[in-house]
């Protein structure tokens, strides 16, 4: 069957190829910042390996990777993530559906077994998440 897409191809994972093919995993080849869209705002995208196709990063995925991979991306190559497509993404308001990159289970385990005193749902510290937020909020304020 014709498809548009095939005569104006494009480097970028598409939000219709992810919603078509559900839950894709990829490995993560690198993560680089470059200038992307009509206005040439810089921002991370993200390849992988085995395909040319890459990701244009948006700040709620950056931040979710970030979060169990970690603030500096230069360490995330070789970790494996998951596409999904989520139709709650906002654009300027709008409801327009979206990719969300989330880290599988098999690569937290794989994390956490390389990181002694830290589990899935326990943070940095091992301790549990009720812990966390009572060291946090019996922080002094100097006020």
């Amino acid at each position: 069957m014709p498809n548009i897409n095939d005569v104006f191809p494009s480097k970028y994972i598409d939000k219709e190829v992810v919603k078509t093919k559900g839950r894709i995993r990829a490995v993560i080849d690198f993560v680089a910042v470059e200038e992307v869209g009509v206005n040439r705002e810089k921002k991370p995208v993200m390849h992988f390996k085995k395909t040319e196709k890459c990701l244009i990063m948006n700040k709620s995925n950056s931040l979710a990777v970030a979060e169990v991979l970690g603030q500096d991306y230069s360490k995330w190559d070789g970790h494996t993530v998951e596409l999904t497509f989520d139709p709650r993404v906002e654009f300027q308001g709008k409801r327009v559906g979206g990719i969300r990159l989330d880290v599988p289970d098999d690569e937290l385990a794989k994390l956490n077994s390389s990181q002694p005193g830290k589990s899935a749902d326990t943070g940095s510290t091992g301790k549990g998440t009720d812990a966390c937020l009572e060291e946090d909020l019996n922080d002094s304020i100097p006020f």
